[in-house]
């Protein structure tokens, strides 16, 4: 009975974690925070409208400003004038955005708005609940009133108004506040619902005007009282980890910290991993258990209480061997481990919970479980969802891994790191500025990248500043960080004033901006970047009247706005892209600007700035969840490295300035991820996968700064061996201030990388960005999501110095952001766009949606490699459908292999995209391109086969698109099938004198 209620007030703690031979139930805890439901300062630039807004003048006029969202010269108020009978409004319902899949309801509210009125005459109800309960009217005579009591404050003024009604619904209470103080307390006597559902505004009665700016309807979890609003974050309190954890200790694989008692304490040696369990060192096993386990050198044992323990793992009480460990303590470096869960059950009589996925082991007195079957790395999940929901493993394991510093944590941080009153401060820094101008006397090679870098900072100076427009309906175009960084940094290193006043002059113009745009919220991350780093490294050379002006638009137009939605006021601004709980690129720019603001500014505004950095390095965790297991990124190579390029910002920052990424640089897979982007670099070309352009690099400028955040100098390596062997590569200042005296880059031996969960695979005979000799990559994995196309199985072939098959990549974003078309009805996001078949060919895109497509089987050896996929839930009109890639004659040759079942006649194409010559002859395709051509051989079985050229183009059953890429450049080659039962399609490529095509089962694959 005692087992039973000590279950039952365990569960009662962590209400969704089950024990013993229970699983975890997947419930979300996503719902935690305010939620913005209303936001008339920004817009949702798609539909150019607002969110959760209907309106109608009835013959009145009614002026959306606003909506003329990318004049910068816009009023952003919303103007309603009444002249005829009709009743003039706008209404707000209370919904969530879908994507936040969230139904929590919320008992308190919080309406606020700047009012007035020119001209007095007709009555307004301008707060009214769900249609029918108005709180607060503006009458005939020009004053304010509510439930009959005039306010005594008249709003026909040329001067603004500000109103808050705070709504208590369980109580049924709503306080009016008038510019910040209370004016009356009200019972809303007819309300009989306990939901708010809408706020409407109406002009009622009567003519005249009237305006309302920053008008906002925001849920709240605690009641607004005596004028002050607590905000609740929208990462909750961890409450249920720490509950859960009270009586518990917990290490992870990866992090820097155990938790014990649901405190954290730092180690003092990184966990070991070896023979698939976690060693800790003795003194760390020693805090965590608090037990005194002494090494005895002569005898090569450990003392620990009355026993003794051999490295043989034999267990001796009062002399005598009691017990065989199956693993005992290792010695490396010195330094005593012991196997955490060996120990902690057999010699400490615990009980252990370990994920082998996340890494997390959990040490309790009783029985403890936290397995979950269905969970998956973040790499296999759907990410299309905007809101990315952790489940109970999520939560537990990050709260074991990061530390999540509090605000007194960070102001000590930024003392002993020195960081306190001084500028600059992120990234570049007195010391830093000292060293490079060291390098540029006494290390030749720096020296000729900053003689570049130079050459660009001088060009800067004649290119004009960056102005407040568009690309498209979403993008901003032009605004970056990087202008700002050459001038300013080159003011640093030459002290040349023409620097500093070009800087001051692009600062000046972005800090101009109405705003930056926060509906599409890396741009408002971008600008927070710009605006901090410009602000940091200038600050020597600006004027006390230039701070404060740079000052004021960085923290109230720049960083409040981004800020507000680490307390969920920012969902109805814009489209669903503002959110800061993304898994996605997005969220890295969004933190990594919110990072650089609060460090510029924090000296100004200590306890907001803090606050903003503990928050934002939490929200990072959500970016820092795509690297696991190996370092892939679902979003192509492009957008790896568009997020490397600011995550890269972000972890250098918050190192240079509180000499700690807080664990967020230990994240699984991150240490891995150089590898992994190296795997898609190919000769001739990366393997542009998704939304990525083709093109042929050798690094890219994240390199440097995921070297440093990593503590790996691969990258590094890589990217200045890359600049210097070309001198027509752009030097970058993140090169600069990156940059490390590097020998030659040590790339991996291996010729065969398979990528685990980002499903890629790869093979190639050597590294050399010059060579001759075969890449080969492909990807299966998640058939769709963020920036990902209907491509699973797609690849890309190079050889004799040339690619022959093509990705063609990413689609121009107008055609979905301007001209409104779907991912899955362009023609480059569609299954035909690719290396890949098409069943049945239709409107539909080709392939499923939301499937993940593991790797069955691959092997390699010294001349041959092999990868196999089970594609059947991609393809509707199938029974199955097998492939697989065979790389063979000495790493020369590809040969692709489908083994499809159908019980119907089926119509079945392949599609090779290429920019080469095609001449079909013989039965098969020559490829000619620069003079060297290979052979495409074909052989299919129970199917009638036709092999033609097309033109990249969409079949006639596809969504046609004018205004796509009309794919020029390309053909592709076409085999079409015909059959039914099962069949089977075997396309071998390869240089033209070998001959022989491998047309074995796939089931038989195995390399020599």
């Amino acid at each position: 009975m005692k087992r039973v209620l000590a279950l039952i007030l365990i569960i009662s703690f962590f209400p969704n974690i089950c024990f013993a031979q229970n699983l975890w139930q997947n419930k979300f805890s996503n719902d935690y925070g305010d939620y913005l439901y209303f936001d008339s300062s920004e817009v949702n630039n798609l539909k150019r409208t607002y969110n959760n807004f209907t309106c109608s003048d009835n013959d009145n006029y009614i002026e959306l400003s606003r909506l003329d969202y990318q004049n910068k010269d816009r009023t952003d108020y919303i103007y309603m004038e009444k002249s005829t009978d009709g009743e003039c409004w706008i209404n707000i319902d209370i919904n969530k955005n879908y994507r936040a899949r969230s139904s929590k309801k919320y008992d308190y509210f919080l309406l606020e708005a700047d009012i007035k009125s020119e001209v007095k005459g007709a009555k307004t109800f301008i707060f009214m609940l769900n249609g029918t309960t108005p709180v607060l009217q503006l009458h005939t005579d020009g004053y304010l009133y509510s439930k009959g009591t005039k306010l005594n404050k008249s709003i026909v003024s040329t001067e603004w108004t500000n109103v808050k009604a705070a709504v208590d619904i369980p109580n049924k209470l709503v306080d009016i506040y008038i510019n910040g103080a209370l004016a009356i307390s009200i019972t809303l006597v007819t309300f009989k619902t306990d939901e708010l559902t809408s706020v409407k505004t109406n002009m009622v009665q009567g003519n005249g005007n009237f305006y309302i700016d920053n008008y906002r309807i925001t849920g709240l979890d605690f009641k607004y009282q005596n004028g002050t609003e607590q905000k609740s974050s929208i990462f909750g309190d961890y409450l249920n980890e720490k509950k859960f954890l009270n009586d518990k200790t917990a290490f992870s694989r990866y992090g820097n910290y155990f938790v014990r008692g649901n405190e954290h304490f730092p180690l003092s040696e990184k966990v070991l991993f070896e023979n698939g369990a976690i060693y800790a060192s003795a003194d760390d096993f020693k805090r965590a258990f608090d037990a005194n386990a002494v090494y005895d050198k002569t005898t090569d044992t450990v003392l620990l209480g009355n026993l003794k323990i051999g490295a043989d793992g034999k267990v001796y009480q009062n002399g005598k061997v009691t017990k065989t460990l199956e693993k005992s303590f290792v010695i490396r470096e010195n330094k005593v481990y012991f196997p955490v869960d060996v120990f902690c059950i057999e010699v400490l009589g615990k009980k252990t919970a370990y994920d082998e996925k996340t890494g997390l082991i959990v040490i309790a007195d009783s029985d403890v479980s936290i397995s979950n079957d269905n969970w998956d790395y973040f790499s296999m999940r759907d990410s299309s969802a905007r809101i990315t929901q952790f489940n109970n493993l999520d939560l537990l394991n990050n709260f074991v891994m990061y530390e999540r510093p509090t605000v007194q944590k960070l102001y000590d941080d930024a003392i002993n790191s020195g960081s306190l009153n001084v500028h600059p401060r992120i990234i570049l820094n007195a010391q830093k500025i000292d060293e490079m101008k060291e390098n540029i006397q006494t290390d030749a090679e720096f020296k000729k990248l900053y003689d570049r870098f130079m050459q660009k900072a001088e060009a800067k100076l004649k290119e004009n500043v960056t102005e407040y427009e568009f690309s498209d309906n979403i993008r901003m175009a032009k605004l970056s960080a990087v202008n700002i960084m050459y001038l300013a940094l080159a003011w640093n290193l030459t002290g040349d004033e023409r620097y500093l006043e070009k800087g001051w002059l692009e600062l000046k113009s972005v800090a101009e901006f109405p705003d930056y745009n926060l509906a599409s919220i890396i741009f408002s991350g971008i600008a927070n970047e710009l605006l901090a780093i410009g602000y940091d490294w200038l600050y020597n050379g600006l004027s006390e009247q230039r701070r404060e002006f740079i000052e004021n638009a960085l923290f109230n137009k720049a960083l409040k706005p981004l800020a507000d939605g680490y307390y969920g006021r920012i969902f109805a601004r814009g489209d669903d892209w503002s959110t800061l709980k993304w898994a996605s690129n997005m969220n890295a720019v969004a933190n990594t600007g919110a990072i650089c603001a609060s460090a510029a500014l924090f000296d100004k505004y200590p306890d907001y700035c803090l606050d903003v950095i503990s928050k934002a390095v939490q929200s990072l965790e959500y970016t820092m969840v795509m690297y696991a297991p190996d370092g892939a990124w679902n979003e192509g190579l492009w957008y790896w490295h568009y997020c490397a390029t600011f995550l890269g910002v972000g972890l250098c920052a918050l190192k240079s300035v509180f000499s700690s990424t807080y664990g967020l640089e230990n994240a699984q897979g991150f240490d891995k991820t150089q590898y992994a982007v190296m795997a898609l670099i190919g000769p001739c070309g990366i393997n542009n996968f998704g939304d990525a352009e083709f093109e042929k690099v050798s690094s890219y400028i994240s390199f440097g700064l995921i070297s440093q955040c990593t503590g790996n100098d691969f990258l590094g390596a890589v990217r200045v061996n890359s600049l210097l062997s070309n001198e027509n590569e752009t030097v970058l200042p993140v090169d600069i201030l990156s940059y490390k005296k590097h020998s030659d880059a040590s790339y991996p031996n291996e010729k065969v990388t398979k990528i685990s969960c980002g499903e890629i695979f790869t093979a190639r005979k050597d590294y050399d960005i010059n060579s001759q000799n075969l890449y080969f990559s492909t990807h299966f994995g998640t058939s769709s999501g963020y920036h990902q196309h209907n491509d699973t199985g797609t690849f890309v072939y190079d050889i004799l110095g040339e690619r022959w098959a093509e990705d063609l990549g990413w689609e121009d974003y107008k055609v979905q952001n301007t001209y409104g078309y779907s991912a899955s009805d362009i023609y480059r996001m569609r299954a035909e766009g690719h290396n890949v078949l098409v069943i049945n060919p239709s409107s539909e895109p080709g392939q499923k949606a939301k499937r993940f497509v593991p790797i069955k089987n691959y092997g390699s050896s010294e001349n041959e490699a092999f990868v196999t996929a089970d594609l059947s839930e991609l393809y509707e009109n199938s029974q199955s459908v097998k492939m697989g890639y065979f790389i063979g004659d000495n790493m020369q040759s590809v040969t692709a292999r489908y083994e499809i079942e159908c019980s119907e006649n089926t119509e079945i194409y392949w599609f090779m995209h290429t920019k080469a010559d095609i001449n079909i002859e013989n039965g098969g395709a020559y490829l000619t391109k620069n003079g060297k051509k290979i052979y495409l051989r074909f052989e299919c079985e129970n199917a009638s086969a036709e092999i033609s050229k097309m033109k990249a183009e969409p079949l006639p059953t596809s969504p046609q698109i004018d205004v796509q890429n009309k794919n020029t450049e390309y053909s592709k080659v076409a085999v079409k099938l015909m059959g039914k039962g099962k069949m089977t399609l075997t396309v071998k490529l390869s240089p033209i004198e070998i001959t022989n095509i491998k047309n074995d089962s796939l089931d038989n694959w195995k390399t020599e």
